[in-house]
């Protein structure tokens, strides 16, 4: 009788525990905000930096680090969203390489007032006799509706010309 008494104690512990206990809505607590779903799409991951470039590079958005969180001042959810991005050279060369390309997040699901497309400017120094370099884009943030009643989807994608476009479909096949 002792051991399912400590047994169901054991049990109600973990559920707390796992269920994020006291995060709840409460009247002067910290409200509980689901974080929307970030959606890179592959068409939109890839690009290489070919024609009228010094240095050849093939860029990926491989991913993000990303957290949701509470805006005092302005009273609004926000999402903090942080790329993460591959470069890779195309021409084997050695020397250290600037590198510049965009970047987008795009918002076309949700409430009319938080949808729209953002674009940023990235741009790094590949360091010498490096073939493969991983790096951290800028933060931003991202006005987010408290998703109670919605669903909310943050797509983000690197910014390229048509020309770019066709040569991922064709290099990558992508379709």
């Amino acid at each position: 009788m002792l051991k399912k008494l400590f047994l169901l104690a054991f049990c109600f512990c973990l559920a707390c525990t796992l269920s994020g206990g006291g995060n709840e809505k409460t009247s002067g607590g910290p409200k509980k905000m689901p974080c929307p779903n970030v959606v890179i799409n592959r068409s939109e991951a890839y690009l290489s930096q070919i024609q009228g470039y010094t240095n050849p590079f093939k860029i990926e958005l491989y991913g993000y680090e990303g957290y949701c969180w509470f805006d005092a001042k302005t009273k609004q959810p926000k999402a903090s969203l942080t790329p993460l991005f591959k470069l890779i050279r195309l021409d084997g060369g050695k020397a250290e390489a600037f590198v510049m390309f965009d970047w987008f997040y795009r918002t076309s699901e949700g409430p009319t007032a938080f949808l729209g497309e953002k674009t940023f400017a990235e741009q790094t120094t590949v360091p010498a006799s490096t073939q493969v370099y991983k790096f951290r884009g800028k933060a931003v943030n991202v006005r987010v509706p408290t998703l109670e009643d919605s669903i909310f989807q943050i797509n983000l994608g690197l910014r390229m010309t048509n020309q770019e476009k066709q040569y991922n479909d064709t290099a990558f096949d992508l379709n």
